[in-house]
């Protein structure tokens, strides 16, 4: 319905523009506001629907998830975007995932809103049974302990720290003003069963019978 909306406006403007008048400023400059609510209100309608049910997530994992949703959203995000992901994630619990992929969500969402960034890298690692999560910007920064955890403009930052620990993992934020935040997640790797098995299986190292020693006929 917004995208039509949307079609519907730019088919106005087009008519104004049309008519050669001089005087049409003001209108025109109206109807490129209304728009750019419009595509803003469109975006965080896909976005609410996406945070609903990822199904991507339980469908191909974290990595592919994150790959996706930047791709969808890299035009509310700062011109450049590095990613330093792993070519293969073993599959964690879901609810592992979900975290490490709301608090990737949450830091970019950051960016886009309080940042006024021109570079974001996002990082995914794992090493040494721990999942490493990194978003960091080049944006102005801020101090994190002149935000209010529960004020509305707390940056999101307590609930990423809330879901953290539900997984028995935590949050870290390092920012100061001019010089960019980097937000950071560690979550000790359950794999999901399926993998956990597998894993176990490769572990065990298989069974080979010895031969006997053969007697050399008297």
């Amino acid at each position: 319905m917004l995208a039509n909306a949307i079609i519907g406006l730019e088919f106005v403007e087009r008519t104004f523009r049309a008519t050669g008048s001089s005087d049409m400023s003001q209108p025109l400059a109206e109807i490129e506001r209304i728009k750019s609510a419009m595509r803003e209100g469109l975006t965080e309608i896909r976005r609410f629907i996406f945070d609903l049910r990822p199904t991507m997530l339980s469908q191909r994992g974290l990595v592919a998830t994150v790959e996706h949703y930047i791709e969808t959203y890299r035009s509310f995000l700062p011109p450049e975007v590095d990613l330093s992901l792993p070519p293969q994630l073993p599959r964690l619990t879901p609810e592992q995932e979900l975290t490490a992929f709301r608090v990737i969500q949450e830091a970019l969402q950051n960016v886009h809103r309080h940042a006024r960034a021109s570079r974001v890298s996002v990082t995914i690692g794992a090493s040494d049974g721990e999942l490493t999560v990194r978003v960091r910007d080049n944006g102005q920064g801020f101090r994190p302990s002149a935000v209010a955890p529960t004020s509305s403009s707390g940056f999101g930052l307590a609930g990423m720290q809330e879901r953290a620990a539900v997984v028995g993992g935590r949050v870290n934020v390092r920012s100061r003003p001019g010089q960019g935040t980097e937000v950071t997640l560690v979550v000790p790797i359950t794999l999901q069963p399926a993998d956990a098995v597998a894993n176990e299986a490769r572990a065990v190292p298989t069974y080979k019978p010895k031969e006997r020693a053969r007697r050399e006929p008297d």
